[in-house]
């Protein structure tokens, strides 16, 4: 065999690798390609969504309350999404159109800052009752009313969704506090006319009259004195509307201690009473100082 018949069956016989490599080098250059647009594509829409106002936040009220937010914003207020509030609150709520939509059906319109209820606003609760005042970092806090579905209203100053401060409650039966509150209660100074007439002026604690104050009844009675868990207890006056009074010692709404007992006559009975009943007179266990006689002082049937 020749030299140029041994050449050309080498040649045969060489694998033909340097096409194959080439075309590999191809395939791969083409995939880096593909892939450097498809990021570069994802890289526009996010930035795209983005001046778009697209944004996911996190913020703290620095009281317990995390709120997470995804949706769109509006030079960094949010406008619609939904938030996610963990912490002393765990529910989620919708954004949209201006109105807070929670998961339980209540819904918040009014001002936001930073996801949450700050500056005015209208809260309306599950039942229908609602709430129209300030907030402070989603929190019913400044001066609002409450509008109850039985028909109850309070207008005035609250602190954490409770009544807090000065205010007015107005009942469904038409009875008006006007005073001072303490967590929802009537605690402190304060006037309740109710809706037969009658009223109270003087002082509460968790509710009750208790401490001095006036109690006026519908049919012209009139008390003023010590009040203890709403009843007559302690010193005091009552001047009943026919012009008889008794002053002195009062227990569980009743004449109870030393007292005086005078008629618009001028007679007069100085004793101790138990009960509203007179049991002895000043000088002796037997006899009346005054005009003699016995009284028929009991307590009234009136509140107060």
């Amino acid at each position: 065999m020749d030299d140029r018949t041994q050449s050309t069956g080498n040649k045969q016989n060489r694998p033909a690798s340097a096409p194959a490599r080439a075309k590999r080098g191809g395939t791969g250059r083409l995939l880096v390609k593909v892939t450097l647009i498809a990021v570069a594509a994802v890289i526009a829409v996010i930035a795209i969504l983005w001046i778009a106002g697209l944004r996911y936040m996190k913020i703290s009220d620095g009281s317990g309350l995390t709120v997470k937010f995804f949706g769109w914003t509006d030079n960094g207020s949010p406008t619609s999404g939904t938030f996610y509030f963990s912490g002393r609150e765990e529910t989620t709520a919708r954004l949209s159109e201006g109105i807070l939509t929670y998961a339980d059906g209540s819904v918040y319109e009014g001002d936001l800052k930073d996801g949450l209820r700050n500056g005015q606003g209208k809260f309306t609760f599950t039942d229908g009752s609602t709430y129209t005042g300030q907030f402070v970092n989603n929190a019913v806090t400044g001066s609002g009313t409450y509008i109850y579905i039985n028909g109850d209203v309070y207008t005035g100053e609250v602190r954490d969704g409770e009544y807090n401060g000065y205010g007015t409650y107005t009942y469904a039966d038409g009875s008006v506090y006007t005073g001072y509150f303490a967590s929802n209660m009537r605690t402190g100074q304060g006037k309740i006319t109710f809706a037969d007439g009658s009223w109270y002026d003087g002082a509460f604690l968790n509710d009750t009259r208790s401490g001095q104050g006036t109690y006026h009844f519908a049919n012209g009675d009139e008390y003023v004195g010590a009040f203890e868990n709403d009843r007559r207890t302690g010193q005091g006056t009552y001047t009943w509307a026919n012009g008889e009074t008794y002053t002195g010692s009062f227990k569980n709404g009743e004449l109870n201690g030393w007292g005086r007992y005078t008629w618009p006559s001028g007679r007069v009975l100085e004793g101790q009473f138990e009960n509203g009943e007179y049991v002895r007179t000043a000088d002796n266990d037997g006899g009346e100082s005054g005009e003699g006689g016995s009284t028929d002082a009991t307590s009234d049937g009136g509140e107060g």
